[in-house]
């Protein structure tokens, strides 16, 4: 392998490590957006469509 490719695949292996770590818990913390998420497909599949007054 060339010295530049090993490069591009380092690079690409740090990059896709650093995409898929799961940051969830600094980037929720006090803005409560998770549990909509959750929560919206049974909602819709229960057939109370896209509103959360019915929970």
């Amino acid at each position: 392998m060339g010295k530049t490719l090993k490069i591009c695949l380092a690079l690409f292996l740090l990059s896709f490590i650093i995409y898929n770590l799961n940051f969830s818990p600094l980037y929720t913390t006090g803005k409560g957006d998770t549990t909509p998420s959750r929560l919206l497909p049974f909602n819709l599949f229960l057939g109370h469509g896209f509103y959360f007054d019915e929970l």
